[in-house]
């Protein structure tokens, strides 16, 4: 199993970010939301994400991409809120105001002797204007973040256990993942076959804020997306049933764990998905659409935040903004159109803006490269990347499909019986169930144009939906035949989670005893060399002598010598430059001479796994190479050491490779 420090320090680190963002962005506000828990962290998520992939597609189009750029601009779009310009009037006046606050604030605090930034910053009045958000108690509240947290956690523990079964490291859309993240360093975002490179652009600011590594980040992204996914389906069901936290957990935990009955790819369950990641923002859009308050009270700034959303759905996969967003919002908009007339307005007019903006950006970039714009939205709505391939079900996908779409159907049926009773509080669910009945009724479709892995990967989060849905009309359409008697929360949590552990339990053995598959611990101990190579030494001070197929990795990284290279002309090159390295004008003369201070050369161990990635006859003459080298006085040393990869570093230029050597 996949072991590095970085998988668990990286959501760690981001978590700490969330923290930070929050703590500034209550020391800058005027009142407190009347948003708490999950419906604070959601909404504001959904909204940075956007913000994130938007700013980076920006930036990216005047080569200015990088960490330090979005984190100003971050903070600077927050002191833009806290300082609360009126566009009616001066700025000028409004400056000169705030700098003699500022300086009478400051002095006031020396004079008391009191700090500049102290608790009372952070006590703000609470915002009592009403919006759609409904009321949750205290106790209420700690269960939703306690759930979520739980949630979050157990989810990545789930996908991680997946490593043992994962066929995903170094294949070949893994190196196009790769490639991909570097891109956006290299300021390239437009016409990568596939992708609209929003998912690519959060990958790689994730990266960069956590302080790791792009292989890390392909490694782990996977089980981050999950986790914020699994807290998504739980709000959302918590949010169309009125806060009733049962049906939430069922969806939640069906989607990490009933594998027997979702269209999953377990070789592939650690594998980032761009569809993951967008339903964590189309899921909440479409909340917002239904209950427009929840996102802004303020019509303007309503249809704002709603413009920026859909635009970042549009670039981090178009095919679930298409086949998810597109089909809700119309749903929405049949049943609540009455209700919300003005915000749906303005929902429609900010899709068809976005819309039109992504046409005219690919339009537009599309004639200065001459690419075709067809191939590539089409590319974009079909996998190149993934394929179904699911031995763990229970019963063949068809028949499964089949059992659901009688569910939702009769689901569908006890809902509008529901629904004709109480309009306002079955609305949403009327929503969502039609949507996942339409989706179901797609399988039916044999030649369909839609592509049928992304299908499964819909129907993998749809159906536990399903499940905490069914749960909820059906116990509430009982309840109306059958008087039911009270219970506390915790009872209710226990027992709903005891079920489920039970239910996977019976099914665990079964399902995982059908995937052929497992990881090749060759993959992970490439991954963890060259981790390790990115972690402790300069970037560009040294070369890697590797497989041709590895040079994804070295780009923007380090030099790369192929095994031909390295087996023909290092040892010529190598005696050259050392003939010569005291000769400074010869140097200059002939750079291509010169060798990177150090030069690490990956070493094979003969076994059935490593013949897919070199031939065992290029590993003994790479060995022969590395004595020949030896014999000349070079200093080499074992700078990896695993049972089926090593790697050997061979120093041309003492201490003057690893970080920690030019530091101390």
């Amino acid at each position: 199993m996949f072991a590095n420090l970085d998988l668990f320090l990286g959501p760690l680190r981001f978590a700490i970010f969330l923290v930070f963002v929050y703590l500034l962005n209550r020391l800058v506000t005027l009142k407190l939301s009347n948003q708490v828990g999950l419906d604070y962290f959601i909404p504001r998520y959904t909204m940075l994400i956007s913000v994130l992939v938007i700013a980076s597609f920006f930036l990216t189009q005047i080569n200015a991409y990088d960490l330090m750029t979005i984190l100003v601009l971050l903070v600077f779009f927050i002191v833009l809120s806290f300082i609360n310009l009126k566009r009616d009037k001066s700025f000028r006046l409004q400056f000169r105001k705030i700098r003699s606050r500022l300086i009478i604030y400051t002095i006031r605090n020396f004079e008391n002797r009191k700090k500049i930034i102290n608790k009372e910053n952070f006590r703000k009045n609470k915002d009592r204007q009403k919006t759609d958000q409904e009321f949750i108690s205290r106790k209420e509240r700690r269960w939703q973040i306690g759930i979520g947290l739980g949630l979050a956690m157990v989810a990545f523990a789930s996908r991680y256990f997946f490593f043992e079964y994962d066929t995903f490291s170094l294949s070949d859309p893994w190196y196009n993942s790769l490639e991909n993240i570097k891109d956006i360093s290299s300021q390239n975002w437009f016409f990568h076959k596939g992708t609209m490179m929003g998912d690519y652009a959060i990958m790689n600011f994730y990266g960069a804020l956590t302080d790791i590594s792009d292989l890390i980040i392909i490694e782990s992204f996977g089980l981050l997306e999950s986790s914020l996914l699994t807290v998504v389906i739980f709000w959302v069901l918590f949010k169309i049933t009125h806060t009733k936290f049962i049906p939430g957990l069922i969806a939640a935990l069906s989607f990490l764990f009933l594998y027997a009955f979702l269209p999953l790819n377990l070789n592939l369950l650690v594998q980032h998905k761009p569809s993951f990641l967008a339903l964590t923002m189309v899921l909440p859009t479409v909340i917002f659409i239904l209950n427009p308050t929840f996102l802004r009270k303020k019509k303007s700034s309503y249809f704002i935040w709603i413009s920026i959303i859909f635009t970042a759905c549009f670039f981090i996969d178009l095919f679930v903004t298409i086949i998810v967003l597109l089909p809700l919002l119309f749903l929405s908009v049949l049943f609540s159109f009455k209700c919300n007339k003005h915000y749906l307005l303005r929902t429609f007019a900010a899709f068809d803006l976005s819309l039109l903006f992504i046409l005219v950006t690919h339009y537009l970039a599309s004639l200065v490269k001459e690419v075709s714009l067809f191939d590539f939205y089409a590319s974009n709505l079909f996998s190149l990347n993934i394929y179904s391939y699911s031995p763990q079900l229970i019963t063949s996908l068809d028949q499964l499909i089949f059992y659901y779409q009688i569910l939702a159907g009769i689901t569908l049926l006890f809902a509008l019986i529901l629904f004709i009773k109480d309009r306002k509080k079955w609305l949403q669910i009327m929503v969502f169930l039609i949507y996942i009945n339409m989706l179901l009724v797609l399988n039916s479709f044999e030649d369909s144009f839609l592509d049928v892995d992304l299908l499964n990967q819909l129907y993998a989060v749809f159906i536990p939906i399903l499940f905490g849905i069914s749960f909820f009309v059906l116990f509430r359409f009982i309840s109306l035949v059958i008087p039911t008697f009270k219970m506390k929360l915790a009872y209710k949590i226990t027992i709903t989670v005891s079920v489920v552990i039970v239910i996977i339990f019976y099914l665990s053995k079964n399902p995982l005893s059908k995937v052929p598959f497992h990881q090749d611990k060759i993959k992970e101990q490439i991954i963890r060399a060259y981790d390790q190579l990115d972690s402790k030494l300069l970037p560009y001070s040294y070369a890697v002598s590797n497989t041709y197929q590895n040079v994804a990795i070295s780009r923007n990284s380090h030099y790369f010598i192929d095994y031909s290279y390295f087996n023909s002309d290092y040892l010529v090159q190598d005696s050259l430059y050392h003939d010569h390295r005291s000769n400074t004008l010869f140097l200059q003369e002939h750079p291509e001479l010169i060798l990177p201070k150090s030069t690490f050369v990956f070493v094979y161990e003969e076994s059935s796994n490593s013949k897919y990635f070199t031939e065992p006859q290029v590993q003994q003459q790479t060995l022969k190479t590395l004595e020949v080298l030896k014999q000349r006085g070079r200093k080499i040393s074992l700078f990896f050491n695993q049972p089926e990869v090593k790697v050997y570093e061979i120093e041309n230029e003492p201490h003057a490779s690893k970080i920690n050597d030019l530091i101390f």
